[in-house]
């Protein structure tokens, strides 16, 4: 039997109504921040690109000036962070509906445990599993804790996206929630200005482990060791 993966099991139609949505307002957020100038160069920019003539890519990205450089740098680190964010609620969307209609799929922990289970060495190899959470921005790159707070805040706005084409939610309230969000993150600062010390990053990676990676590792360990359990595994640590 043919396990699938969920990613190609995703609904490209919502996450395409979702990226439109989702640039329009960034382009509506730039051309307010930047003015109609600067927000057409950006727009030649992708038309120029799409064409693939990348000489004269080179030749209008030379001709920006510094704060123009910015802005261009920002927008295209941002659209395609937004699209990210939109394909990752509809993966999550899939993860529940398969596991709540019992339904397989590549890499489940049920079927994972299930397989590790038939092995001699199961409860041994259950006892030495090692939860890693991982930060993939560079620390001199993105400001983290900015960032991630935003990021969660559209995730969130993103799942209600049915309820508001279903009506449940307000759209007027909800476009503007999404585009306060999206106009701020257009103006946090990407790069930073100055190289940080130990004890910033110390800082910067505790605040996150009370909102996102306690609660996302409790919830794990406690479901592989109930999971463990219906084997007569019974994991310790």
């Amino acid at each position: 039997m043919t396990v699938k993966k969920l990613e190609n099991s995703s609904d490209e139609a919502v996450v395409a109504e979702e990226a439109k949505i989702l640039t329009n307002l960034l382009n509506e957020s730039t051309r307010q921040v930047v003015g109609d100038e600067t927000f057409n160069k950006i727009q030649d920019l992708i038309k120029i690109s799409a064409d693939k003539d990348y000489e004269k890519l080179e030749a209008q990205i030379a001709k920006l000036n510094n704060r123009e450089m910015i802005v261009v740098a920002r927008y295209f680190a941002t659209l395609p962070l937004l699209i990210n964010i939109s394909e990752d609620v509809e993966l999550a969307s899939k993860v529940n509906l398969f596991n709540n209609t019992d339904q397989n799929y590549l890499g489940k922990l049920n079927d994972t445990i299930d397989l590790v289970a038939k092995k001699k060495d199961a409860a041994k190899i259950l006892e030495n599993v090692n939860v890693v959470p991982v930060l993939t921005a560079h620390p001199t790159q993105v400001q983290r804790k900015t960032v991630l707070e935003l990021t969660d805040q559209i995730h969130h706005l993103l799942r209600n996206y049915r309820e508001v084409k279903n009506g449940t939610i307000n759209q007027k309230e909800w476009t503007e929630q999404l585009r306060a969000c999206i106009e701020i993150l257009m103006q946090t600062d990407i790069i930073r200005s100055h190289k940080l010390k130990v004890s910033n990053e110390i800082t910067n990676v505790l605040a996150y482990y009370p909102k996102a990676l306690i609660p996302a590792i409790t919830k794990f360990t406690a479901r592989y060791k109930e999971l463990a359990k219906k084997h007569d595994l019974n994991v310790q640590n």
